[in-house]
C-alpha cells in the first residue's frame, strides 16, 4: 500500500485494510488456525438471545403463553424448515476470474456456487474459488475442468488445480479419472491429463489412492496416479513446489478484494 493512499484513510479503515492483507498473507502458511464455524456462531447468538428473552418474560410471569413465545416458536419453526435448504443451496463462491470462466455453460466473473456446478476455465483464463466460508480455496488455470460434488468434495476432470485447506479443519477430497486425493488441512496441487494425475504438496499431508492401493505423501514427496489398476508411484521433490501461476492468482484476487472494500487504498496499476 502506498503511503499517500493510506494517508487518506481513517485509522479505523487503515487497521481494517492491514487486517485484511494480513489474513490474505497468512493463507499460505501452515500455522493458520481454522476460523470458527460462522453458522454455529449464529446459532449460538440466537440461542443466547432466546435465553435472555425467556428470562425477561419469566420474571414478569406467564411468559410461556405470551405473544412473545408464539413469535419465538414461529421463528424456530421457520429456521428448522428453511435453514437446511438455504445451507445446502450455496457451498461457496467464485471470488476471482481472469479471462473466460464458465459455470454450467454461462460465463461468470463472480457469484455463488452450488453443489453440482461444473466449471471450465478457457484458454488464457484463471479462477479462484472459495468453499465452506473460505475453509478451502481452489486455484484453477486455463484448461481446467472441475465439478463441485459437495462442500468438501470436487472432481477434477483435467487441468491444473492448486488447493489450500485450513489446517485441522476437516476432510476435503478430490477425485480424478486415475484415483483420489484426500486431505486434512494442507496446501497442495493436482494436475490431470489423459495419461495420469500428478500430486505435489507444499505443506501438511495428503493421501493418494485408487483401486490398486493407497499411500501418504508429505512435503518433499510427490505422487503419480497412472490408472485405477496401478498403485500410486511416489517420487521426491525439491524446494518450494508452489507454482507461480497460483500465487499470481492469489495476489491479484487479494488486490481485487481490497479495491472492492477500500478503493482509495488499493494499489494503483
Amino acid at each position: 500500500m502506498k503511503k499517500d493512499d493510506s494517508a487518506r484513510l481513517s485509522q479505523e479503515e487503515n487497521d481494517a485494510v492491514e487486517s485484511l492483507l494480513h489474513r490474505y498473507g497468512e493463507l499460505w502458511t501452515d500455522s493458520v488456525a481454522s476460523d470458527p464455524d460462522r453458522q454455529v456462531a449464529r446459532f449460538q447468538q440466537k440461542l443466547a438471545s432466546q435465553d435472555r428473552l425467556k428470562e425477561r418474560r419469566a420474571n414478569k410471569g406467564g411468559w410461556f403463553w405470551t405473544p412473545g413465545w408464539a413469535v419465538a416458536a414461529a421463528a424456530c419453526l421457520v429456521a428448522i424448515v428453511f435453514l437446511p435448504s438455504y445451507l445446502n443451496s450455496t457451498i461457496g463462491g467464485l471470488t476471482f476470474t481472469s479471462g473466460t470462466v464458465t459455470v454450467d455453460g454461462q460465463v461468470l466473473e463472480q457469484g455463488h456456487l452450488k453443489a453440482g456446478n461444473h466449471l471450465i476455465v478457457a484458454k488464457g483464463g484463471e479462477a479462484m474459488l472459495s468453499l465452506d466460508e473460505s475453509r478451502v480455496d481452489l486455484f484453477l488455470r486455463e484448461g481446467a475442468e472441475i465439478s463441485l460434488d459437495s462442500i468438501d468434495t470436487v472432481t477434477l476432470a483435467k487441468g491444473d488445480l492448486w488447493v489450500r485447506v485450513d489446517p485441522n479443519s476437516g476432510y476435503f477430497g478430490i477425485s480424478t479419472p486415475h484415483g483420489q486425493v484426500e486431505v486434512h488441512g494442507t496446501t497442495f496441487g493436482v494436475s490431470v491429463d489423459e495419461k495420469e494425475t500428478r500430486v505435489e504438496i507444499a505443506a501438511g499431508k495428503v493421501s493418494v489412492s485408487n483401486s490398486a492401493g493407497n499411500d501418504f505423501i508429505e512435503p518433499g514427496m510427490g505422487a503419480t496416479l497412472v490408472g485405477q489398476d496401478q498403485s500410486p508411484s511416489l517420487h521426491p521433490t525439491n524446494g518450494d513446489v508452489t507454482p507461480a501461476w497460483a500465487t499470481d492468482i492469489f495476489d491479484r484476487a487479494a488486490v481485487e478484494k481490497v479495491k472492492r472494500f477500500f478503493p482509495s487504498a488499493a494499489p494503483k496499476s
